[in-house]
């Protein structure tokens, strides 16, 4: 990997996404951690490591100098060599224990590009996300391989990841490095960073009251309790009831973006739905954050009086 990484340090007190995650170094998964084959022919998956490598490559010729490489990884599946096969656990040595996890995310963090919006510091980061299980691990060599990669934005003071549509490529599928370098490629050429930034910009300006904050709030929590063929009738959301929670527990106590006069507006609100989906496991993560941003947007027509399922009109 090229030397655009320059601290391959791990956040802790503010990552990126948290769950059930730990934070690893990538010697940790280069040295440490086996990697999945298909088991038809033993032939090996593309590993996380190479994946960061080569992902963290291309960023830096596209957009120049990336530092602060943050992974994290969920799901550990652990084994043992066959020599010790028969021992207790309690009683085996370190070389005779594999590891390996399901699923790893990781962000590089894009130096190009700093920007404040509504007096918060934000930066361009890019990033990807494996999760075997989403693979056919039961297969061979040529069958497709599955990750997801995104650019997007960060909000220093929290650590939330602002990533839309335009800026992911949701189901990435390939059997080889070579077709994986061609679709970040792709995705680093075809994102616009003035595009996004000038939407978030515009999102300060509108605000909902509390009572439509409130209204909100309530359709969310009907919306998973509601019968699969009307559910499909309404803008889908994807965050749960605990996490709908966590938005209504930000609008008091959020330090960056409680609400402090009856209003909130909806970058705030924003924040909050990012905020909450943290809590959400690796492999619908990504899906989750775009879901928040389609759900913020769809506010702003709705506020100059078009009809929205999440929010009272005013008469």
């Amino acid at each position: 990997m090229e030397q655009s990484i320059t601290n391959n340090t791990i956040t802790v007190d503010k990552p990126f996404i948290e769950a059930n995650t730990l934070p690893v170094r990538l010697e940790e998964l280069e040295q440490d951690h086996i990697i999945p084959v298909f088991t038809r022919d033993n032939t090996p998956l593309i590993s996380q490591s190479d994946f960061i490598d080569l992902f963290s490559d291309e960023m830096h010729k596209e957009f120049g100098s990336t530092n602060n490489l943050e992974v994290r990884v969920s799901h550990p599946i652990k084994g043992r060599v066959p020599a010790a096969r028969n021992k207790k656990a309690a009683d085996l040595l370190p070389h005779e224990k594999t590891l390996y996890y399901q699923r790893m995310m990781f962000i590089v963090r894009i130096n190009t590009s700093m920007h404040q919006l509504n007096g918060q510091q934000v930066e361009l980061v890019a990033g990807g996300i494996k999760a075997y299980n989403q693979d056919r691990l039961d297969s061979y060599q040529n069958t497709h391989q599955h990750f997801k990669i995104f650019v997007g934005m960060q909000v220093k003071v929290c650590a939330n990841l602002c990533v839309f549509t335009d800026g992911a490529q949701m189901d990435v599928k390939v059997t080889s490095l070579k077709e994986l370098r061609g679709c970040i490629q792709s995705l680093a050429l075809s994102y616009q960073f003035e595009q996004q930034r000038d939407l978030l910009e515009e999102w300060p300006k509108y605000a909902l009251d509390e009572d439509q904050f409130t209204y909100f709030l309530g359709r969310c929590k009907m919306y998973h309790q509601m019968p699969y063929k009307k559910r499909k009738q309404v803008p889908e959301l994807l965050l749960g009831d605990s996490q709908i929670s966590s938005v209504a527990q930000g609008y008091f106590e959020d330090k960056a973006f409680k609400n402090d006069n009856g209003y909130i507006d909806l970058w705030s609100l924003y924040n909050f739905l990012t905020a909450a989906n943290k809590s959400s496991y690796i492999d619908k993560a990504l899906e989750r954050n775009i879901n928040a941003g389609d759900m913020v947007g769809q506010f702003i027509s709705a506020l100059h009086g078009e009809d929205f399922w999440y929010l009272k009109q005013m008469i």
